[in-house]
């Protein structure tokens, strides 16, 4: 099969066409012959097709050779252009050679035509591959470049990224070393410390050395433990807790603690590390026992000058009324009416200067003030409300602290208050025992009890309760009975906070 060709011929003389494209064709080749023999007609053959080979006469009658060489290669089309003439000299020869054309074929030597024509075919073959070549070089040199640029912009930013993180990770370290706040790291099952600050160790008594690897209820005094390990719990499903916990320093004594602990977890939401917040709160405990103390006092103070100064004014106008009602009596009976209605009403201000009294200083400094009071505060309760009060007391429980009584009777008057105003109960039960050491205070009601979860905005009665069980070192604990209501139960220990001494991992 012979290969196709497309041919520009430059040749007025169609015969000299002929002969040419039948040597082409006793080649091996198909040529298609496109014949043109002037300037105008070769200007418009050359954009219409894209030629293999341009085959030209160097004389014709109305344009040289030359001249149509200068226009193929000005068409700026890399095809071969071969010049063919009758009789030609070798400086034309040459000439035309270094104008641009591949060869020179003189026409009684037209057995040169093919191998000139397959010559030419590969070298521009080899010279467009080379076009080619060069052109994916420069694409790909270009390429290159861009990517380079590209990525050493990366880099930079990115070193610069890295270089702000290292700034910020410095910075979080020397607060991390240097908070006062105690900030430690435990284990993903939250068991053990695994880093922590110089404060976090050093509220404890320990060295960062020394506590570290640790395990964390080590830290909490042993009757501690079990309220730490449940909030190690709630931080499994809540994923943070605050609570305030009692911890334990390397020489055996101890310190209030309040305590945020939080889990970090991966993007499959599984824990990878707990961070622990602990705050040594020994000043605020002490604040505010000495703020509730001097509450206390200030209360029982003017309670005492009730009692002492104003009941006993009004009880003296009393007197003073009951003798001019006596007086009056004798010499005109019907003007008393005036006298006994102003008598009633000083009885009144009396009972109500007392109640007022004995409610700011409710608790005598005797031994067994407390069930006393507590017993006063269930029948006030039972008279002002209407409701079916109890009050319990099994065996007689002797507190020698008279602010832990006043503090305990407050959380026993703040419960049943709750369970009045907001959860109207008609039976409450007061409860006071000791038992192991450990004086229990419970307060039940029949009420419509707390919701099953006590929402953060839990009221300023609750947290009073709270306020005060935590001041005397207690436990309240809040909850709903067992046939509904609401069961407040406060256990104070009646003891210091005094722990054996030991080693971290023990």
């Amino acid at each position: 099969m012979k290969a196709p060709l497309e041919v520009l011929i430059i040749e007025d003389s169609e015969a000299d066409a002929l002969l040419l494209s039948r040597q082409l064709r006793s080649g091996g080749y198909a040529p298609v012959i496109t014949r043109v023999e002037s300037a105008a007609e070769l200007a418009e053959a050359l954009p219409k097709n894209a030629f293999d080979v341009v085959i030209c006469d160097y004389r014709l009658p109305q344009f040289s050779g030359l001249e149509a060489l200068r226009m193929v290669l000005a068409h700026g089309r890399d095809v071969p252009i071969l010049l063919v003439s009758g009789v030609v000299g070798e400086d034309q020869a040459v000439a035309a050679m270094k104008a641009g054309a591949h060869d020179f074929i003189l026409k009684d030597q037209l057995a040169r035509l093919v191998p000139a024509v397959q010559r030419e075919l590969r070298d521009a073959d080899v010279r467009r591959k080379r076009r080619e070549a060069e052109a994916a070089l420069q694409r790909a040199h270009a390429e290159l470049e861009s990517r380079v640029r590209q990525r050493t912009a990366e880099l930079l930013g990115a070193n610069e990224a890295l270089q702000r993180a290292n700034r910020a990770l410095e910075r979080w370290s020397q607060l991390f070393e240097h908070a006062q706040w105690g900030v430690a790291v435990g284990s993903a099952s939250g068991q053990t410390l695994e880093m922590m600050n110089p404060a976090y160790a050093r509220m404890h008594g320990y060295t960062v050395a020394e506590l570290t690897g640790a395990p964390v209820l080590s830290i909490a005094t042993p009757d501690s433990r079990t309220q730490l390990a449940d909030q190690i719990r709630l931080v499994n499903t809540q994923n943070r807790a605050i609570f305030e916990s009692r911890h334990l320093r390397k020489d055996g004594t101890s310190f209030p603690a309040l305590v945020e602990m939080a889990a970090v977890r991966d993007e499959r939401g599984r824990p990878l590390y707990r961070v622990i917040y602990t705050q040594d709160i020994s000043e605020l405990k002490s604040l505010e026992a000495r703020i509730l103390d001097i509450s206390e006092r200030e209360q029982q103070r003017i309670g005492q000058d009730l009692h002492d100064s104003l009941c006993q004014q009004l009880s003296g106008i009393a007197y003073l009324c009951h003798t001019a009602h006596e007086r009056i009596a004798q010499v005109a009976p019907a003007e008393t009416g005036l006298l006994t209605r102003i008598s009633q009403l000083l009885q009144e201000a009396m009972d109500q200067a007392r109640s007022v009294a004995y409610g700011l200083h409710p608790v005598e400094g005797e031994a067994n003030g407390l069930a006393a009071a507590l017993e006063g505060l269930v029948g006030h309760f039972r008279s002002v409300y209407g409701i079916s009060t109890l009050f319990l007391c099994p065996k007689p429980v002797p507190i020698s602290d008279n602010t832990a009584a006043t503090h305990l009777y407050r959380i026993a008057q703040e419960a049943m208050r709750n369970a009045v105003e907001h959860g109207r109960a008609r039976q409450i039960v007061v409860r006071l025992a000791e038992t192991n050491s450990a004086l229990t205070l419970s307060i039940q009601d029949d009420g419509c009890g707390f919701p099953l979860e006590i929402p953060v905005s839990r009221g300023l009665g609750l947290e009073t309760m709270r306020f005060r069980a935590r001041a005397i070192g207690a436990d309240l604990n809040v909850g709903r009975g067992g046939k509904g209501g609401t069961v407040v139960t406060c256990i104070w220990r009646n003891r210091t906070h005094a722990a054996t001494k030991g080693p971290p991992n023990e």
